[in-house]
């Protein structure tokens, strides 16, 4: 029974050290295998989550780069934008999306919920330093434990997919053109259906990953645009009460940023995809407006009855 015991322990140990051997091996290979390195024509990052993902066609913006992805807050976006301006001089500018749900509480789940974790934290650790992984794993301790080992197979695609499309950065983030099937009209039907009074609060993980985004961006030397795209007529009423702390939290902490609010803008119902999404036509009409009023401009107007 001892030697059985022994063995089992061994075994186990054997297991154990063996996985971590390759999931660190996988890491370092991302690390050096995976280059971040964009367009030299590209000066100008923009990133944010799938609203700006679906909303910025980067085909019509020639010098920018769309690097947003479905699902990440400031913590991941923070991680993106500080592995790309360590690599590219170029970029003089840095456009993140700053919208009313951004600043939401629920956004805080983001973080610590272990559907996100499962799925974003083996998409991104080999960007991690060892402050972003005690800040995850503080977050939910439990469920980062029980899917680091996911990192390893998710490095393993990584690497195989970024090597087979020469060299596209599009499983970290880009334009979403896939928005194209019409579900508007059972977004509004959903929207209806549950409406109710919601608890006004705010994300403290967003805002100090965005804090963090304003530090890393001005010691760059590097402008920042606060970008809130357009969302449906229909959200209009209730994000009222997000506007003034919307506002406030970028006047008081974020004050060399430049805000663009966009979120009241006109745009043709056939140009949404859902309340808070473009789809194609949408994002083709929005990036060719902000082309032709050249949005970089400090004179843009930003503000479309946001009060």
């Amino acid at each position: 029974m001892k030697k059985l015991i022994n063995d089992i322990l061994k075994f186990n140990g054997i297991f154990i050290i063996g996985n971590i051997l390759l999931l660190v091996g996988t890491i370092v290979l991302e690390k050096n295998i995976i280059s971040f390195n964009i367009p030299s024509d590209k000066t100008v990052l923009v990133i944010g989550t799938s609203q700006v993902a679906s909303a910025i066609n980067d085909d019509i913006l020639t010098n920018t780069f769309n690097f947003s992805d479905n699902g990440s807050g400031y913590f991941y976006t923070y991680l993106k934008i500080r592995k790309i301006l360590e690599h590219n001089p170029q970029i003089d500018t840095v456009v993140i999306g700053y919208s009313y749900l951004d600043i939401k509480k629920y956004r805080d789940e983001w973080v610590g919920k272990a559907t996100m974790l499962k799925f974003k934290m083996p998409q991104h650790l080999f960007l991690f330093d060892f402050s972003d992984f005690y800040f995850l794993y503080i977050s939910n301790p439990y469920e980062v434990l029980i899917n680091i080992h996911r990192t390893t197979l998710q490095g393993i695609k990584h690497i195989i997919k970024y090597l087979l499309s020469s060299h596209s950065l599009d499983s970290w983030g880009g334009f979403d053109d896939s928005m194209e099937a019409d579900k508007l009209q059972e977004s509004k039907n959903r929207h209806i259906a549950c409406k109710k009074i919601e608890k006004v609060e705010y994300s403290k993980y967003q805002e100090e990953y965005l804090l963090k985004i304003y530090s890393l961006v001005m010691a760059k030397n590097v402008n920042l645009i606060l970008l809130n795209v357009p969302i449906h007529p229909m959200l209009k009423e209730e994000q009222k009460e997000y506007t003034k702390y919307y506002y406030l939290l970028a006047q008081q902490k974020l004050s060399k940023a430049t805000i663009i609010n966009h979120a009241n803008m006109d745009i043709p119902e056939y140009g949404f995809f859902d309340l808070v999404h473009l789809n194609y036509e949408g994002a083709k009409l929005y990036s060719e407006y902000l082309k032709e009023h050249n949005f970089l401009s400090e004179s843009h107007p930003s503000d479309y009855n946001s009060d």
